[in-house]
This record gives C-alpha cells, structure tokens and sequence, in this order.
C-alpha cells in the first residue's frame, strides 16, 4: 500500500487544513522550547519554530510507526538488502564502528600508514583530487570545514567538471614535482573522472616521464585491472565497495583527502561523531529520535503544507560547501517518482534543496524568506561566535514572529554547536545521511539509486558520437 493511502497519512491531510500561529502556539504553551528540543553528542536542536502542534506530531509519528520505520533502521544497519533496484545493502554505517569489520579495518589501516607516510615526505606540496559527485563533494566539503586542522605544508585540490578550465585553473596552482593526484572512480570509468586524469597524467608525464605515474598517482576504486592499466600501483590502490553509495562515501577512502590534510587522528575524531549519530539513529525511541524528528517535518511541509523547497544556512564560513553536498545526498536521494515496489508515487519525494552562508544570504535572497509568497522551511546551523550566533537567531526569531513589516510565521529548525570540530562535523554529515534515510523509507522510496544520472551519462555518449559529426547547432539541438 502506498503511504498516502495509510490512516495516518489521511488525517495529516485533513491537520494540513488548519491555520498554526507560531505566536499563538507559544503563548498556549510556554514550555514550547524545552518540549521541542533535543541534545544529541554535541549538537543542541531546537525544533520548537515549526509549524506543528502536538497533535501533528503525534500523527506524524503515527506515520513513522504505521511503515515500521525502526525496523527499517534495523535492517539497513543489519547489512540487509535495503537497496531493492539494485540488491545491494547499504552499509556506509559500518565504516566508522570503533572496531571495524576486517575488511574496513584494513583499508583503514591502509589510510592511515599512507597519510604518515606522505606526511613524512619533503617534497608534496599540492594534492589534487580528482572525481564528482559523492567523490568530490563530500571530501571538498570536509576539507573546507576542517581546514584551521590542516597540514600547513599540504594544499588539497578538487577537480570535478569535464569543462577543461576546472583542471587547467587547478595545475597553474602546481608543480608535476611536489603534486600528488588521487584519481576516486568506484568503477574507473567515470567519464568525467578519468577525461581529467588522462588529462592530469598527460601533464606530468610530459614534464616527467611515464615512470612518475607511479610516484605521483593513487587510485579510490574497485577496479584493479583498470587502475594498473593507468600506471598506478595496486599497493596505491584504496578500496570501497558496492554498498557504500557515493553520496554516503565521506567516511570511506573516499575521504582520504581529508585525512591527508587534517591527519589520522583527526579523521578518527570526525568517524567517532558519525558513529555517535548512528548510535542514537538507531537506538533513539521514536520521539526523541532527531533524524526521524527533522525527517517527519520534512514530510509535513512537503507533502502537507505544499512547501516546495527548503533552505540550508550554515553561520560558519567553513561550512560552505555544506548546502552543496547536502543538495547532492537529499535530492540524489529521494528525487524518484516510483516506490521500492515500482508503484508510481502522488506525492511529494523531496523538496529542491538549495541555501548559503550566514551572514551574506542575509543580504541577498533572506528578503524572499521574509516577505515572499513562497514559504521555505529553513535549517540554521551555528556556533558559539557571538556576532554570527546573534545574526542567526535573530533572523530564525524575525522569521517566526514577524514586526510590523515582516508577517512571520515561517518555519525554521536551529542547530547548535559550541565550535566546528572533527567530531561535531561528523555528527552534522551523519545527522543529515539519516535524516534522508528515514524521509526515503517513509515515503516508501529507495534512498540509495540514482537511475536518472545512470540514464544521462549513456544519452551523453550517444550523443558525443553524434557530435563528431560536422552538424550545425541546428542539427545539434535536435539530436536524441
């Protein structure tokens, strides 16, 4: 049965008709903040700014209840085959236990007596990573946030796009003798990928030498024959698997940028905040579950309240790439329009996923959040730096409440830190991976395939083909 069909699911309709009045709620209780916050590791949540009573909340987590949801947590940390399209598990939890499986365990290991090994070297000034999606994205991210953690002698790199200029502005920035590349492609085929470390190769080995391949390339993959065929050494070869999705991957080897930059020890620390936010994803009751919490909200302004978008805003300079990745896992996620069981959905699967930073967004689109028609639920993530901290809730208060301008009564959720660290980035990454999790399995929707960008790299070979062809733009355009 489709969730929209369920009891739960009905009455939310009907709920969605009413009129709430975050003042009028409030003041009918005053203990609204306490009720409707939540301390998970080192994050404080207040969630008491959305448009919900409790009587919402009771059905929203009747919906949780009705399609089982704890089991399905269950289940996916379980390694059960959560992934139905593709029969795969999907286990990205299992890369940050305090005891790793073996074959983590040894990847790790290998990470680790690496990331030494490099930082011992005099030479290495630059590191250039080379992928997209889940293996630019995450790690670009987490380097950004940790970079006060960085080696000062080390500068990390991420190339993605095929557009020529991403690589060509990067290697003006480098040395073929000081630069290391990582080439991260599960299967090595990636189009965009190896376009650029072909590109990358071809660089150095002009300056260089063939032999130098070995000396200044690793490989993120799973594809050993194709990765020897490269020039790189299978000693130099990190491995991750089928059940680790791209946009899950932080934590793999797809993250050894990372550690690169910041260390072992510090990539331990971030693993350790992805493993307290699995624990209470899995072992949290229902109520004082955060990601399912922030998953049902989600549910209620997409499905119920018609709210089609939804903003991130980091008050943190470091968490820039944060919205971007987050944009990735979300809508990657749950931008599919059938169910698990391929029955053809009614409703809403996700939102468009869109923000920037606090306090320049301010400044630029924060007008339309105030006083536009459109209504966008917002995520504000701060920490304890008093100027940014007084901007963000004062701006999650005007949305609230209004002034004799400004109409309030938009929605917002504000997440606390005392300061970015490893761990509390883990945790952040973490919070949001199931968050999309239990969104995905409310809905009914398998939150770990991605069928539509599948389908757009084979149209993009079909018609690179084509384009060898001397057509006009005419006849381009017209090209299927």
């Amino acid at each position: 049965m489709l969730i929209s069909n369920s009891p739960s699911w009905l009455n939310l309709k009907n709920l969605a008709k009413n009129n709430y009045n975050l003042s009028d709620l409030f003041t009918k209780d005053p203990q609204r903040l306490q009720k409707m916050s939540l301390s998970v590791g080192d994050l404080f949540i207040d969630y008491s700014k959305n448009l919900v009573d409790p009587e919402v909340m009771a059905m929203l987590f009747n919906l949780a209840k009705e399609v089982q949801l704890q089991n399905a947590v269950s289940a996916m940390f379980n390694g059960e085959i959560v992934n139905q399209s593709e029969k795969r598990a999907a286990l990205h939890t299992a890369l940050r236990e305090p005891q790793p499986r073996p074959k983590v365990k040894k990847v790790l290991n290998q990470m680790v007596e690496f990331t030494e090994q490099i930082h011992r070297q005099t030479w290495l000034k630059n590191i250039v990573n080379i992928g997209i999606g889940g293996s630019d994205l995450g790690p670009k991210m987490a380097y950004s946030a940790l970079i006060k953690y960085k080696n000062p002698k080390i500068k990390v790199h991420f190339v993605s796009n095929i557009d020529p200029a991403d690589l060509e502005l990067t290697l003006q920035e480098c040395d073929p003798e000081t630069t290391l590349f990582i080439i991260s492609s599960k299967s090595f085929t990636t189009d965009e990928t190896m376009t650029n470390a072909q590109t990358a190769k071809k660089w150095l080995t002009d300056k260089l030498g063939q032999d130098a391949v070995a000396k200044h390339f690793v490989a993120v993959s799973t594809n050993t024959e194709k990765v020897t065929a490269f020039g790189i050494k299978t000693e130099n070869m990190f491995e991750f698997w089928d059940w680790v999705g791209g946009r899950f991957s932080l934590s793999s080897a797809i993250g050894l940028p990372v550690m690169l930059s910041i260390g072992a020890n510090n990539f331990a620390e971030m693993l350790t905040g992805f493993y307290e936010m699995d624990q209470h994803y899995k072992n949290a009751p229902l109520e004082k579950n955060l990601p399912i919490v922030m998953a049902l909200l989600n549910i209620w302004y997409a499905d119920f309240l018609n709210y089609q978008t939804h903003a991130i805003i980091p008050y943190s300079q470091y968490l820039k790439y944060f919205p971007d990745h987050l944009q990735q896992l979300i809508m990657e996620s749950l931008g599919k329009n059938t169910t698990q069981q391929n029955e053809t959905v009614a409703y809403t699967t996700g939102p468009v996923i869109w923000g920037g930073i606090g306090s320049n967004v301010q400044h630029s689109f924060f007008q339309l959040l105030h006083q536009g028609t459109e209504i966008v639920p917002v995520d504000f993530i701060g920490f304890r730096q008093k100027k940014l901290l007084a901007n963000l809730l004062a701006q999650s208060q005007a949305l609230a409440f209004g002034s004799s301008q400004l109409p309030g009564n938009k929605p917002s959720t504000i997440i606390l830190a005392d300061q970015l660290t490893p761990k509390v980035l883990g945790e952040l990454v973490a919070l949001y991976e199931h968050i999309t999790h239990a969104w995905g399995t409310i809905l009914g929707i398998n939150c770990f395939d991605q069928p539509g960008v599948q389908y757009g790299k084979i149209a993009a070979q079909k018609i690179f083909t084509q384009l060898n062809l001397d057509n006009s733009f005419f006849d381009i355009c017209q090209l299927r």
